[in-house]
């Protein structure tokens, strides 16, 4: 009986050990996954702001759509022939607030932007912007699959 006794404790702390020593892995694994898709979200934005078609067309799944601020939906090709044909201008843009939230290898980064002296099709869309971008991973490479963006209003 001591024997089985002194064999389930053994058992039972290399189990803890084991689960431990995982859960620094997986815990160090998401940081970094955490910083890649951040990367990515200032990677996005100025792939916007410089009309960086290519960044983009990697950045983006060929099957991403944008719900935008006048809740219409863009295809990534729209996106990329809008950028191609210069439909807008942003001369600046800064992200805050960006959370990263991992399900395996499905993302959702949330976060907020500040945009200014756009213009598209002649009207100044400029201002303060809260986004969701949904990423997965695919062929190893994290993709945006899904996004979606709504103005902040001033009063907040």
């Amino acid at each position: 009986m001591r024997t089985i006794l002194t064999l389930i404790i053994t058992l039972a702390g290399f189990s803890a050990s084991f689960a431990q020593k995982q859960g620094t892995k997986s815990s160090a694994e998401s940081r970094s996954v955490e910083q890649t898709l951040k990367q990515l979200s200032w990677d996005e934005a100025n792939a916007f702001k410089n009309y960086d078609t290519a960044a983009l067309d990697r950045i983006l799944a060929d099957d991403w759509v944008l719900i935008a601020v006048d809740g219409q939906r863009h295809t990534k090709a729209d996106l990329l022939r809008e950028l191609k044909a210069h439909k807008g201008s942003l001369t600046s843009v800064t992200l805050d607030s960006i959370v990263v939230r991992l399900y395996g290898n499905t993302a959702v980064v949330t976060g907020n932007d500040e945009e200014k002296h756009i213009s598209f099709e002649g009207k100044d869309v400029s201002g303060r912007y809260a986004w969701t971008d949904v990423y997965v991973k695919q062929h190893g490479q994290w993709r945006i699959v899904a996004s979606h963006a709504s103005a902040i209003s001033a009063a907040h």
